[in-house]
């Protein structure tokens, strides 16, 4: 099976989505000063990025996976939220 990556400019072009229709970025807020926060994921739609958020493993304080885990010890605590993404 291929897959064809596009933008989300390219999806909403494409009619998948109204141009009306509001896309968010999921960033990771970290607690401890001097660690940037970062975008994890771009040009979601509000039910891509609650679903994200709500998954136990966008969070330090409930992730069970050994990845998260270490990224705790190297960063702090942190947790996966959203903002509106901006036009690009």
């Amino acid at each position: 099976m291929r897959v064809k990556i596009i933008t989300p400019q390219q999806f909403v072009e494409g009619g998948f989505l109204d141009s009306d229709d509001q896309l968010y970025n999921v960033i990771r807020f970290y607690k401890e000063e001097g660690v940037a926060n970062k975008i994890v994921r771009r040009g979601l739609t509000l039910d891509e990025v609650t679903a994200h958020c709500n998954d136990p493993e966008t969070s330090s304080a409930t992730c069970e996976s050994e990845v998260a885990k270490v990224h705790t010890i190297e960063y702090g605590d942190w947790f996966d939220g959203y903002t509106e993404a901006d036009d690009e």
